[in-house]
C-alpha cells in the first residue's frame, strides 16, 4: 500500500493536450558502462534530480530515428501484487549504410539508457532504462518494394516497477571539463560537468566566472586527494551557493553534487539539487 495522494486536474491547455508532439530526429544514448553517477528520483518516483554523470573520457551519443517513426510505450502487466511496467522504444533508421550496420553489429546485448526529447527544442526528456536495468537493442532489417530500413527496437530483459523517468538535466556530447583549480570558470563553452582536481591542500570551490543560463544544472565531480576541495554555502566568487541544510560538500574522489543555476538579476545562485 502507498500513502501517496495527488489530484490530477484538467491540463492547463486542454485543447490538443493529447495530440502528437514533434520529435527531435536524434535520440540520446548513454552506455551504462560509462555512467559514474545516476540521479535519484524525487519522492514522487518520476522526476530525476540532477545530471547523468559519465566517467572521464566518456560522452553521450546520438542515434538518428525518423521522427514520425519514433514510438515509446509503457504498459502494466502482471498478477495482483506483482505488477510491473513494460517499457519499449523503437524507430526507423532509413537505409542500410555501413555506419548503421556497424552500430547494430556492436550494440546487440549492450546495456544503454535512452533519452527522448519531450518536444522539438525542449531539453526535458523521457528516460528509459537505468544502470541496473538497461535497455537493449533488438533491431530488424528489411529491404523490399516498400523500401530499405532498419527498425531499431529497444526493450528491457527484466520488467520492473519503475515508470518512464522525466529528465530535465543536461544532455551533452563532450567530455567532462577538467578544472585546473578549485576556482572554476562555469561557462557555456566548458559545459555542465566539472571534474575537480586532486588536492593536497584543501580549497573552497569558487566561481571565477559564470555565463551559464538560468535553470541549467551544473555537476561537480570530486577529485579527492589528501585534502579535497569543499563547497559550502555563502558567496564564493561570482555566485552565491545555497546547500541543503547548509551542509558542506567535500569533493572526495568521484563524489558528485548537482546544483542549479538561478539568475536573480544582481545575484546568481547555485542551489543544491542532489548529491551522491
Amino acid at each position: 500500500m502507498t500513502n501517496f495522494r495527488k489530484s490530477v486536474p484538467m491540463p492547463a491547455n486542454v485543447v490538443g493536450a493529447g495530440a502528437a508532439k514533434p520529435k527531435k530526429p536524434e535520440i540520446n544514448i548513454v552506455y551504462i558502462v560509462d555512467i559514474l553517477s545516476w540521479p535519484e528520483r524525487d519522492g514522487s518516483k518520476v522526476k530525476m534530480l540532477g545530471n547523468i554523470v559519465l566517467v572521464p573520457g566518456a560522452k553521450m551519443e546520438k542515434l538518428y530515428m525518423t521522427p514520425s517513426s519514433q514510438k515509446i510505450s509503457q504498459e502494466t502487466e502482471g498478477d495482483e501484487d506483482m505488477e510491473v511496467f513494460v517499457k519499449k522504444a523503437e524507430g526507423i533508421y532509413p537505409g542500410n549504410p555501413l555506419g548503421v550496420r556497424e552500430f547494430v553489429a556492436n550494440n546487440i546485448g549492450v546495456g544503454v539508457v535512452l533519452i527522448f526529447g519531450e518536444g522539438c527544442g525542449d531539453k526535458t526528456g523521457d528516460v528509459l532504462g537505468s544502470p541496473c536495468n538497461p535497455m537493449k537493442l533488438k533491431g530488424s532489417y528489411s529491404s523490399d518494394k516498400d523500401g530499405v530500413k532498419n527498425n531499431m527496437q529497444y526493450a528491457q530483459y527484466v520488467n520492473d516497477n519503475e515508470v518512464i523517468g522525466l529528465y530535465d538535466g543536461e544532455v551533452f556530447f563532450a567530455e567532462n571539463h577538467l578544472a585546473a583549480t578549485a576556482a572554476v570558470d562555469f561557462t557555456i563553452a566548458n559545459g555542465p560537468i566539472y571534474q575537480l582536481p586532486s588536492l593536497d591542500a584543501t580549497a573552497s570551490v569558487t566561481a571565477a566566472s559564470i555565463d551559464i543560463e538560468h535553470g541549467t544544472i551544473i555537476t561537480l565531480i570530486g577529485g579527492g586527494g589528501a585534502d579535497p576541495a569543499t563547497l559550502s554555502s555563502g558567496v564564493h566568487g561570482d555566485v552565491s551557493i545555497v546547500l541543503k541544510d547548509d551542509t558542506t560538500w567535500t569533493g572526495l574522489d568521484k563524489a558528485v553534487i548537482n546544483v542549479q543555476v538561478y539568475n536573480a538579476g544582481a545575484t546568481t545562485y547555485l542551489i543544491e539539487q542532489s548529491r551522491a
